[in-house]
């Protein structure tokens, strides 16, 4: 049986566990979203051309590659990879070209940063709540907008540490302004391959904080509840902190990867294969243009608290609709126990209609169908030379 938690309880324990946040990836697959977005809304014929960024530094006041990445503060031996090939096509599809950049802050220009030969200076303490200072997670702090306590959404929207309870934390929506800047720097100076790549990269931005996983320390007291149930059974609790992260970290990844999964079989044209209702409709359905004329930073902060409001639907509509584990947490790897019979028993459950498995889908859409229209609006701000 459950143990029932009151809301001060819920923040006794936030304050003695969260010390962590491990998961600093947002969507797993910021290509297809932005293209299914955009698909038809960038005209497929809009056509750039290819030259370095050096080009678009000799225009500019930065003196080399190395000056122009100390200045925008990401990791110094950062290399802007070419993934389209572009020394060679020259001529490329804007839409290509938005659609495969979104994913380049997850390429490393984001981690590492708080190294003594790196900035040190951007260490915050409160960063130790957001991923830490190594590996993947030391990205988690430019790819997250945790929105101030609002008493609508106390649970969502609490956080640590304490002394920023009341206050914004993340620069997700910094750094969504920061390349749209550099953007629309680049097509003043007619630079417009690399005008659209950094838009590319301003969108990054919006989708990662659009993850209602990304969006709150504690996406459900439901989850902290598990961990309590299991302090009374035979498996104990000897580890609460980890038995807490391995929970969140297994939902977290079902939700994301599970996502992955349909994007895929959609996007193949997988005739087996149907889903109702569909993400990728939904990313596409909305154009009420409610965006229109807004900053990238907030647009990026709106969306990051919708998606807070979102996050304990989020959460209990992973728990119904996953494979429960049956075992001690503290024994929980999500990359074991997501193995070919979890991925059997949960593909089997996308094919049978159910009211978890609707409740998974409408949680992904209705963020979606607000994505989608904040991502047109987003491309429509953009001053680009035709």
């Amino acid at each position: 049986m459950l143990i029932k938690i009151n809301l001060s309880c819920f923040f006794i324990l936030t304050f003695s566990i969260f010390s962590f946040s491990e998961f600093s990836l947002g969507w797993a697959d910021h290509h297809l979203i932005t293209k299914e977005i955009l698909r038809a809304h960038v005209n497929e014929n809009l056509k750039v051309n290819y030259e370095p960024l050096t080009s678009f530094l000799s225009s500019t006041n930065f003196e080399n590659v190395s000056s122009f990445k100390n200045s925008i503060q990401i990791n110094k031996n950062y290399e802007f990879k070419n993934i389209l090939h572009e020394e060679s096509v020259l001529t490329l599809s804007v839409l290509e070209i938005l659609s495969t950049y979104s994913d380049e802050p997850d390429w490393g220009m984001d981690q590492e940063l708080f190294k003594e030969d790196q900035y040190p200076e951007l260490w915050r303490s409160e960063y130790s709540m957001m991923g830490g200072k190594a590996g993947l997670s030391s990205q988690a702090f430019r790819h997250m907008y945790w929105r101030e306590l609002y008493w609508k959404h106390p649970i969502q929207s609490f956080k640590l540490p304490l002394e920023k309870i009341n206050e914004p934390m993340g620069e997700a929506h910094n750094r969504a302004q920061l390349f749209m800047n550099l953007a629309q720097q680049a097509f003043t100076l007619k630079h417009n391959y690399w005008g659209w790549r950094f838009v590319a990269n301003s969108l990054h931005y919006i989708e990662d904080v659009a993850q209602p996983f990304h969006s709150s320390q504690v996406p459900s007291k439901i989850m902290i509840n598990m961990v309590l149930s299991q302090c009374l059974s035979p498996y104990g609790c000897k580890d609460f902190i980890g038995n807490m992260t391995n929970i969140i970290a297994y939902y977290h990844f079902a939700y994301e990867d599970t996502l992955s999964y349909i994007f895929h079989k959609k996007i193949n044209n997988d005739k087996d294969f149907t889903i109702d209702p569909d993400p990728i409709y939904s990313l596409r359905a909305n154009n009420k243009m409610n965006y229109v004329n807004l900053s990238p930073a907030k647009i990026t902060v709106l969306m990051s608290e919708l998606a807070n409001s979102y996050s304990a639907r989020a959460g209990r509509a992973s728990i119904s609709f996953f494979p429960f584990f049956l075992g001690s947490y503290a024994n929980l790897d999500s990359g074991s126990f997501m193995n070919e019979k979890w991925w059997i028993t949960t593909t089997n459950n996308l094919k049978q209609d159910s009211f978890a498995r609707r409740n998974y889908l409408n949680n992904i859409n209705s963020m979606f169908y607000e994505l989608g229209d904040a991502v047109r609006c987003w491309i429509d701000n953009v001053t680009a030379p035709k």
